[in-house]
């Protein structure tokens, strides 16, 4: 299942960033090294990538001796496979206020346009940080046309670390979601 070129460069690109503090730490941390790449500002690499510069960034960061680890799937050993029901919000109205449901559905779209990490609510009130499938790699689109529908069944698998529950969404309601990782 294959994603598009920009997500296969938005990865890259992303991943050449974040690769570098591990690169960092193998050369140990020389002056002008990839140890340097840890201290651009967000607002340089979200410029880099939004402008499509990407092979530049690539570039940039090979010379420095960062390697690529671009599409590191986020499931691990220790993931869960779930099935649970409940439905998505936005972090910031739901933890401050409690808002959720359909009422809630436009403000929860424009606060997750504006950054507000998904949450996954079940039914029981447990929630679980949304993340994608494979670091750099976005969300699924469809996972974003359910916010605000409540009693949506949901399959996909768990992390968790350091109290976070991290739920990767396969499936909704029985249609498996596609993505270049699942």
């Amino acid at each position: 299942m294959a994603f598009s070129m920009r997500h296969a460069a938005t990865a890259a690109a992303l991943a050449v960033i974040v690769g570098s503090g591990v690169a960092a730490l193998a050369d140990g941390g020389s002056p002008g090294g990839p140890s340097m790449m840890n201290d651009v500002p967000y607002a340089k690499v979200k410029a880099m990538l939004a402008h499509g510069d990407m092979k530049a960034t690539i570039q940039m960061a090979m010379k420095k001796g960062a390697f690529l680890m671009g599409g590191m799937p986020t499931k691990s050993a220790g993931s869960k496979s779930v099935a649970l029901t409940g439905e998505i919000v936005d972090a910031n109205c739901y933890s401050a206020n409690g808002y959720h449901g359909h009422n809630h559905a436009l403000c929860a779209k424009v606060c997750i346009l504006q950054g507000s990490p998904l949450t996954f609510l079940t039914s029981d009130g447990t929630s679980y940080t949304v993340v994608s499938a494979a670091d750099a790699v976005p969300i699924a689109p469809a996972v974003y046309d359910i916010i605000g529908n409540t009693g949506v069944h949901v399959e996909g698998y768990v992390n968790e670390r350091g109290g976070v529950h991290a739920l990767t969404i396969t499936s909704i309601d029985g249609k498996k979601l596609s993505s270049n990782m699942m």
